[in-house]
């Protein structure tokens, strides 16, 4: 009853401010960040099986649904994110699962990627996490992980901050991913102003009003000019690794 409650008032607010409805659609979520790990994936032109830790609401999986050389098996521990990219993604393998207990055997997956995970993972499980996708990579596999970035100012602007939503350092991250057993081939720092304040407008207005925040897809813009540049190694909201694991 509270919840249908809360709804009523946030369809109100939403007619009331003229504010588009909150969608989790893979094309209404697709930003600069993910266009980039999308390219970053496609740049590897992936055969076999990718594992990806972190379904979320299925995007990568939709968005690689018509590769016919690749087949995605994707994990999330939220019941919720996995229903929700089942719906978006049909034809994927995605399961209720832990990283930290991944149900498969070692040497599975001919790649993996971890995007915008490892900072939900349970606070000092990090390098048990990699380990485990190590474990499940057949060697020379390569492993894409992204990570929010350990700067002031995206600090500051990041609601989730405050209440533990970790964020790391260059050096910290890229030191933690070959204390898992990977090599490290490349690493980008991507995002600038319009993306933090992006972010710190979505969760706004999604918690507030179950919506898209105004202007969003003229911020959405300046947001992707953040990640695509051709000098665009240089920003400081994501950290993006290029990892692999070792060959045998």
């Amino acid at each position: 009853m509270f919840l249908r409650a809360v709804r009523r008032l946030q369809r109100g607010a939403r007619r009331l401010f003229a504010l588009e409805q909150f969608s989790d659609e893979p094309a209404a979520r697709m930003t600069g960040r993910t266009e980039l790990s999308l390219a970053l994936v496609k740049e590897r032109r992936p055969r076999g099986v990718l594992l990806n830790v972190g379904s979320s609401t299925g995007w990568l999986e939709h968005a690689l649904a018509t590769d016919d050389t690749l087949r995605v098996v994707a994990v999330d521990h939220d019941e919720a994110s996995v229903a929700a990219a089942r719906r978006h993604a049909p034809t994927s393998d995605i399961r209720h699962a832990s990283v930290l207990a991944l149900p498969f055997p070692n040497d599975s997956f001919d790649a993996a990627t971890m995007f915008e995970v490892i900072e939900h993972v349970p606070n000092g499980s990090e390098l048990r996490a990699l380990r485990e996708i190590l474990r499940v990579l057949k060697p020379g596999a390569w492993f894409l992980l992204s990570a929010p970035h350990d700067h002031p100012v995206a600090n500051l602007l990041d609601p989730a901050w405050y209440l533990g939503h970790r964020h790391y350092s260059h050096a910290a991250l890229v030191a933690t991913v070959l204390a898992a057993g990977f090599t490290v081939d490349d690493t980008y720092r991507r995002g600038g102003l319009a993306d933090a304040l992006s972010m710190s407008a979505l969760y706004a207005f999604k918690a507030i009003f179950d919506a898209e925040f105004p202007l969003h897809r003229s911020a959405e813009r300046s947001r992707r000019a953040e990640y695509f540049p051709a000098n665009a190694a240089h920003g400081w909201t994501q950290v993006f690794v290029v990892a692999r694991k070792p060959a045998a």
